[in-house]
């Protein structure tokens, strides 16, 4: 796993048992915007980062009740955080 502020996470399975070699990544850099609104979820606390994951797999199932469930609890948490209103106003 490659994580670099302002680029894309990367995520790659290599088998290391053999003799040494060279891996090379390329990262894709985000936006502005992207990037801003990762530095601000990775400054919350670990308890609504948590709830906005379960935020992002309910809505992959179509499941928006919980959404707004696991995103009223991060709010609970995190009231007033711009990050949180964000995703409140993106979802809903």
């Amino acid at each position: 796993m490659v994580v670099a502020p302002g680029f894309e996470q990367e995520v790659r399975q290599v088998d290391a048992r053999g003799a040494s070699s060279t891996i090379n990544i390329q990262l894709r850099a985000m936006s502005a915007e992207e990037a801003a609104f990762t530095t601000g979820l990775v400054a919350l606390p670990p308890k609504v980062q948590k709830e906005l994951g379960k935020v992002l797999a309910a809505l992959h199932s179509n499941n928006p009740a919980e959404a707004r469930i696991h995103l009223e609890a991060a709010n609970k948490v995190a009231p007033n955080r711009a990050e949180v209103i964000y995703s409140i106003r993106a979802v809903f």
